[in-house]
Protein backbone atom coordinates (compact mmCIF):
# COMPACT_ATOMS: atom_id res chain seq x y z
CA UNK A 1 0.00 0.00 0.00
CA UNK A 2 1.35 3.41 -0.96
CA UNK A 3 0.57 6.62 0.89
CA UNK A 4 1.08 10.16 -0.33
CA UNK A 5 2.32 12.60 2.30
CA UNK A 6 3.16 16.29 2.47
CA UNK A 7 6.59 17.56 3.59
CA UNK A 8 5.00 18.60 6.90
CA UNK A 9 3.56 15.17 7.68
CA UNK A 10 6.86 13.45 6.94
CA UNK A 11 8.27 15.13 10.01
CA UNK A 12 5.66 13.30 12.09
CA UNK A 13 6.38 9.84 10.67
CA UNK A 14 8.65 7.56 12.65
CA UNK A 15 12.14 7.14 11.27
CA UNK A 16 12.81 3.45 10.77
CA UNK A 17 16.05 1.77 9.74
CA UNK A 18 16.07 -0.51 6.75
CA UNK A 19 14.80 -4.07 7.14
CA UNK A 20 16.45 -5.86 10.05
CA UNK A 21 17.36 -8.68 7.67
CA UNK A 22 19.78 -6.32 5.92
CA UNK A 23 22.07 -6.16 8.98
CA UNK A 24 24.71 -8.79 9.59
CA UNK A 25 24.38 -8.41 13.36
CA UNK A 26 22.73 -6.34 16.08
CA UNK A 27 25.83 -4.16 16.45
CA UNK A 28 25.47 -2.82 12.91
CA UNK A 29 21.79 -2.10 13.49
CA UNK A 30 22.50 -0.31 16.78
CA UNK A 31 25.22 1.82 15.18
CA UNK A 32 22.73 3.12 12.62
CA UNK A 33 20.17 3.85 15.32
CA UNK A 34 22.74 5.88 17.26
CA UNK A 35 23.84 7.71 14.11
CA UNK A 36 20.26 8.87 13.47
CA UNK A 37 19.64 10.01 17.05
CA UNK A 38 20.46 13.66 16.33
CA UNK A 39 17.98 13.69 13.44
CA UNK A 40 15.29 12.19 15.66
CA UNK A 41 15.84 14.82 18.37
CA UNK A 42 15.61 17.56 15.74
CA UNK A 43 12.43 15.93 14.45
CA UNK A 44 10.87 16.09 17.93
CA UNK A 45 11.69 19.80 18.18
CA UNK A 46 10.22 20.39 14.73
CA UNK A 47 7.03 18.64 15.83
CA UNK A 48 6.80 20.80 18.95
CA UNK A 49 7.20 23.98 16.93
CA UNK A 50 4.44 22.84 14.56
CA UNK A 51 2.04 22.05 17.40
CA UNK A 52 2.82 24.71 20.04
CA UNK A 53 2.71 28.53 19.78
CA UNK A 54 6.35 28.68 20.87
CA UNK A 55 9.05 27.00 22.93
CA UNK A 56 10.08 29.19 25.85
CA UNK A 57 13.56 29.06 27.35
CA UNK A 58 13.60 27.98 30.99
CA UNK A 59 16.32 26.87 33.43
CA UNK A 60 15.24 23.28 32.72
CA UNK A 61 15.55 23.32 28.92
CA UNK A 62 18.81 25.14 28.20
CA UNK A 63 20.02 22.08 26.26
CA UNK A 64 17.02 22.45 23.93
CA UNK A 65 18.07 25.99 23.04
CA UNK A 66 21.67 24.90 22.60
CA UNK A 67 20.43 22.39 20.04
CA UNK A 68 18.20 24.96 18.34
CA UNK A 69 21.15 27.34 18.02
CA UNK A 70 23.47 24.61 16.73
CA UNK A 71 20.99 23.43 14.09
CA UNK A 72 19.43 26.82 13.36
CA UNK A 73 20.47 27.08 9.71
CA UNK A 74 19.41 23.50 8.97
CA UNK A 75 15.98 23.99 10.58
CA UNK A 76 15.53 27.40 8.95
CA UNK A 77 16.27 26.01 5.49
CA UNK A 78 14.10 22.93 5.96
CA UNK A 79 11.16 24.95 7.33
CA UNK A 80 11.19 27.62 4.63
CA UNK A 81 11.62 25.07 1.82
CA UNK A 82 8.83 22.75 2.98
CA UNK A 83 6.27 24.90 4.80
CA UNK A 84 4.69 28.36 4.76
CA UNK A 85 6.38 29.17 8.07
CA UNK A 86 9.52 31.00 9.06
CA UNK A 87 11.67 29.64 11.87
CA UNK A 88 12.47 32.41 14.34
CA UNK A 89 14.90 31.88 17.20
CA UNK A 90 15.46 34.45 19.92
CA UNK A 91 17.31 34.34 23.21
CA UNK A 92 14.21 33.41 25.22
CA UNK A 93 11.89 31.63 22.79
CA UNK A 94 11.61 29.89 19.44
CA UNK A 95 8.57 29.81 17.15
CA UNK A 96 7.25 29.20 13.66
CA UNK A 97 5.71 32.40 12.27
CA UNK A 98 3.83 33.56 9.17
CA UNK A 99 4.31 36.81 7.26
CA UNK A 100 0.69 37.96 7.56
CA UNK A 101 -2.69 37.20 9.11
CA UNK A 102 -4.21 35.83 5.90
CA UNK A 103 -3.66 32.12 6.36
CA UNK A 104 -5.51 28.82 6.36
CA UNK A 105 -3.95 28.07 9.74
CA UNK A 106 -5.17 29.44 13.03
CA UNK A 107 -2.73 32.24 13.77
CA UNK A 108 -2.00 34.98 16.26
CA UNK A 109 -2.66 37.79 15.73
CA UNK A 110 -5.80 36.97 13.77
CA UNK A 111 -8.45 39.38 12.50
CA UNK A 112 -10.40 39.00 15.74
CA UNK A 113 -10.87 42.14 17.84
CA UNK A 114 -9.45 40.39 20.92
CA UNK A 115 -6.10 40.09 19.15
CA UNK A 116 -6.05 43.82 18.43
CA UNK A 117 -6.54 44.36 22.16
CA UNK A 118 -3.67 42.00 22.92
CA UNK A 119 -1.35 43.97 20.63
CA UNK A 120 -2.49 47.25 22.19
CA UNK A 121 -1.80 45.80 25.64
CA UNK A 122 1.65 44.66 24.51
CA UNK A 123 2.36 48.22 23.33
CA UNK A 124 1.61 49.57 26.81
CA UNK A 125 3.78 46.88 28.40
CA UNK A 126 6.73 47.89 26.22
CA UNK A 127 6.23 51.57 27.01
CA UNK A 128 6.21 50.78 30.74
CA UNK A 129 9.81 49.49 30.44
CA UNK A 130 9.28 46.72 32.99
CA UNK A 131 12.31 44.64 33.96
CA UNK A 132 12.30 41.00 32.78
CA UNK A 133 13.95 38.04 34.46
CA UNK A 134 17.07 36.38 33.04
CA UNK A 135 14.73 34.24 30.92
CA UNK A 136 12.73 37.19 29.57
CA UNK A 137 9.65 36.84 31.81
CA UNK A 138 8.10 39.99 33.30
CA UNK A 139 6.22 39.45 36.57
CA UNK A 140 3.74 42.06 37.81
CA UNK A 141 1.25 42.33 40.65
CA UNK A 142 -2.51 42.23 40.25
CA UNK A 143 -2.55 45.95 41.09
CA UNK A 144 -0.13 46.72 38.24
CA UNK A 145 -2.21 44.50 35.94
CA UNK A 146 -5.35 46.49 36.82
CA UNK A 147 -3.52 49.75 36.10
CA UNK A 148 -2.48 48.44 32.68
CA UNK A 149 -6.09 47.51 31.92
CA UNK A 150 -7.30 50.99 32.93
CA UNK A 151 -4.66 52.56 30.69
CA UNK A 152 -5.69 50.20 27.89
CA UNK A 153 -9.31 51.33 28.18
CA UNK A 154 -8.33 54.99 28.34
CA UNK A 155 -6.08 54.86 25.27
CA UNK A 156 -7.91 52.46 22.97
CA UNK A 157 -11.51 51.85 24.02
CA UNK A 158 -12.83 54.14 21.29
CA UNK A 159 -11.56 51.64 18.70
CA UNK A 160 -13.17 48.56 20.25
CA UNK A 161 -16.34 46.73 19.34
CA UNK A 162 -19.36 47.04 21.63
CA UNK A 163 -18.64 43.62 23.14
CA UNK A 164 -15.30 44.73 24.56
CA UNK A 165 -16.04 48.39 25.22
CA UNK A 166 -18.91 47.39 27.55
CA UNK A 167 -16.90 44.83 29.54
CA UNK A 168 -16.15 45.48 33.19
CA UNK A 169 -12.48 45.62 34.16
CA UNK A 170 -12.52 42.08 35.68
CA UNK A 171 -14.24 40.70 32.56
CA UNK A 172 -11.72 42.40 30.29
CA UNK A 173 -8.79 41.13 32.34
CA UNK A 174 -10.12 37.57 32.39
CA UNK A 175 -10.72 37.58 28.62
CA UNK A 176 -7.24 38.90 27.85
CA UNK A 177 -5.59 36.46 30.25
CA UNK A 178 -7.36 33.50 28.65
CA UNK A 179 -6.38 34.59 25.14
CA UNK A 180 -2.83 35.21 26.29
CA UNK A 181 -2.65 31.82 27.97
CA UNK A 182 -3.92 30.06 24.83
CA UNK A 183 -1.08 31.54 22.77
CA UNK A 184 1.76 31.41 25.29
CA UNK A 185 1.74 35.15 25.94
CA UNK A 186 0.47 35.47 29.52
CA UNK A 187 0.16 33.32 32.62
CA UNK A 188 -1.54 33.89 35.95
CA UNK A 189 0.37 32.65 38.98
CA UNK A 190 -1.59 33.26 42.16
CA UNK A 191 -1.56 37.00 42.78
CA UNK A 192 0.92 37.66 40.01
CA UNK A 193 0.70 37.98 36.23
CA UNK A 194 3.57 36.63 34.17
CA UNK A 195 4.20 38.35 30.84
CA UNK A 196 6.08 35.92 28.63
CA UNK A 197 8.79 36.95 26.10
CA UNK A 198 6.51 36.58 23.07
CA UNK A 199 4.05 39.10 24.51
CA UNK A 200 6.66 41.76 25.20
CA UNK A 201 7.84 41.54 21.58
CA UNK A 202 4.46 42.57 20.12
CA UNK A 203 3.95 46.25 19.37
CA UNK A 204 1.50 48.43 17.43
CA UNK A 205 0.05 51.90 17.53
CA UNK A 206 -3.44 53.00 16.52
CA UNK A 207 -3.98 56.14 14.50
CA UNK A 208 -5.88 58.94 16.19
CA UNK A 209 -9.59 59.10 15.40
CA UNK A 210 -10.38 61.65 12.70
CA UNK A 211 -12.63 64.24 14.29
CA UNK A 212 -14.25 64.94 10.92
CA UNK A 213 -15.42 61.35 10.39
CA UNK A 214 -19.16 61.32 9.74
CA UNK A 215 -19.40 65.01 9.00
Amino acid sequence: VLFQTTPQTRAFLARAPQSYTQYENFGMFWSEVQASQNLEENQLLYQRLMLEPMIQRTPENEEVFNRLRNYYHWMEEYTENNTDFRFELYRDYAAFTLENRESRQEVFPSRRVIDDLMIQLATLIRKAELDPSSHGVITITQAKWSNLLLELQSNYQAYWSKEFSEMSLPQLGSTLLQRGYDWGLLQENGQQIMILPTMSRLIAEMEKLNETVGC
